[in-house]
């Protein structure tokens, strides 16, 4: 279970999203991704998620069909098990006990279930849902977090087609201090997994460890309320405190791999020097410039 990809219905909603979102041309079931130039372009099986409804054993059919171009494809290898610093991995928890308490005693680490319990005695209010004023009380910690870690965020729109193409299986949980959001996540629902895609926090309210009660929320509600088996904590460097973070939630890594015939720097790597030099970008001229590059990288 903890190795599956997302489902075929899944990817066809996300897909609709993509479609409204990036406005790309088509070549079969795979996106044309032009460069900025517009003189090269490659075709990628659905950007923006961290890996797709592909599974491992049936990529070179997907390969296959997309021989003749310069192609870009994100799978999911449940045979890897030599992880290195800096691979590119997703982590997951097994929620499917549909029980938090028996996952706080048995997947959870102590250490962790500690700064959880410290974390619960301040004054805060979480919310949850997929209202307008929770995607922009989210959308304002989202956008300066990626600025703040160098990378460029998605447009507003982008999360406001989620909600009109996903339903009610979008949900922003958001951890509010005195009517002030410190920290928001987003999470998608497919049939059994809780994938958490994107996020913000307020660096000025670190001490507050408001990550652990957002994230034992979210589990709380995927497990107990839409008993799904799987919560799916995202992409991550191996290794990184990124990593870590998420790996005192029991989460196990899973490799992901990126599929191309040209060559392909570790993603981390690859954007090493771009990211640096992006947070010296004025945060307002960087949002807007960002919302534009996306539709560019199709391995973002």
């Amino acid at each position: 279970m903890l190795q599956k990809p997302f489902s075929k219905d899944f990817m066809e909603i996300f897909n609709g999203v993509i479609r409204e979102y990036l406005y790309y041309d088509m070549y079969e079931e795979f996106y044309i991704v032009s460069a900025i130039s517009k003189f090269t372009s490659m075709i990628s099986y659905i950007p923006v998620l961290s890996y797709t409804d592909v599974k491992y054993e049936n990529k070179d059919e997907l390969i296959k069909k997309a021989k003749d171009f310069d192609y870009l494809i994100k799978v999911l290898n449940p045979n890897y098990k030599d992880f290195k610093k800096n691979d590119t991995v997703t982590l997951r928890t097994d929620i499917s006990s549909n029980n938090y308490e028996e996952i706080l005693q048995n997947q959870i680490t102590s250490r962790c279930r500690n700064k959880i319990k410290k974390a619960y005695k301040e004054d805060f209010v979480i919310e949850k849902g997929n209202r307008h004023n929770l995607m922009i009380d989210f959308y304002q910690l989202y956008s300066k977090t990626m600025h703040e870690h160098g990378s460029p965020a998605h447009s507003i729109r982008f999360f406001q087609y989620l909600p009109k193409h996903m339903k009610k299986d979008i949900e922003y949980i958001i951890y509010y201090k005195e009517q002030k959001p410190i920290y928001a996540i987003c999470v998608l629902y497919d049939d059994e997994i809780a994938w958490y895609g994107w996020g913000g926090r307020d660096k000025n309210y670190s001490t507050l460890n408001a990550g652990y009660v957002v994230f034992v929320e979210a589990i709380k509600e995927a497990s107990e309320k839409r008993k799904k088996k799987v919560f799916d904590f995202g992409r991550s460097a191996y290794d990184s405190s990124n990593h870590k973070f998420k790996a005192q939630f029991g989460a196990k890594p899973l490799k992901i791999d990126i599929l191309s015939n040209q060559k392909q720097n570790n993603i981390y790597s690859k954007y090493k020097l771009a990211s640096f030099l992006w947070k010296f970008i004025p945060f307002k001229i960087a949002n807007k410039l960002g919302n534009f590059l996306i539709r560019y990288l199709p391995d973002y």
